[in-house]
């Protein structure tokens, strides 16, 4: 489990936003691939939605290794933990290792154990295939003009390096989160013209991660995060 950077958790992949929509635990970890990469613009919430999704993976008694490769990570600074280039474990949850690693160097890595395992004449479809059959790719962005513009270009970037995003995740939506406040009705507005946007041309898969009052920052919040039901 990876993540380029990388808040909020109830995910939903239907057309619609109604009640019975909400998924647990997360849509993509219904039948992980082995290789989860959470990536996007900056500032969306890579981090804490890979910290969460981490956790309702081995809440469901699954091993997971979290790992950053940005190289201004804040992994440490969420899971309060001191981080290097070796995996460390995660105190009060079992089965979760997390480390920094370089970016250049975990690419390369990839590619040679993806080689490894085709053998060293692999052509490009075939590490294709592979990478497809183990990784899922997921786009996190928020539901604003700017952050979705940003990610449709990302995702264009992606394509043009034979990397199909599985999913687009959706994060501090305050649609998902079922707020009726009237003062918020135009920010709702707003959010859902964006969303619709990004079902209709952009996204083959969406799931959605509701706004929360704090950010969650410490495995209590994130784990609170991770099985969040509205």
């Amino acid at each position: 489990m990876g993540e380029a950077e990388t808040s909020h958790f109830d995910y939903r992949s239907r057309g619609t936003m109604n009640d019975d929509a909400a998924v647990h635990p997360p849509g993509f970890l219904a039948d992980p691939t082995r290789f989860l990469f959470f990536t996007g613009k900056g500032g969306v919430g890579k981090t804490s939605v890979a910290c969460a999704a981490a956790l309702a993976h081995v809440d469901n008694g699954k091993s997971a290794l979290l790992v950053s490769t940005d190289p201004a990570s804040n992994l440490d600074e969420i899971l309060d933990v001191p981080l290097g280039n070796l995996p460390v474990a995660v105190s009060g949850a079992e089965r979760l290792q997390v480390l920094n690693i370089d970016p250049t160097a975990a690419a390369e890595s990839y590619r040679l154990r993806v080689m490894a395992q085709m053998g060293l004449d692999a052509s490009a479809q075939e590490l294709d295939t592979v990478r497809e059959h183990y990784t899922h790719v997921l786009l996190v962005t928020l539901s604003e003009t700017t952050p979705v513009s940003q990610a449709s270009a990302l995702q264009e970037d992606l394509r043009r390096a034979h990397i199909e995003p599985y999913a687009w995740v959706i994060n501090k939506s305050l649609l998902a989160a079922g707020t009726r406040d009237w003062l918020l009705r135009q920010r709702l507005l707003g959010e859902q013209k964006q969303i619709d946007r990004v079902r209709e041309a952009m996204a083959k898969k969406v799931f959605f991660v509701p706004w929360q009052a704090s950010p969650p920052i410490g495995l209590s919040a994130l784990q609170e995060l991770a099985h969040h039901r509205s």
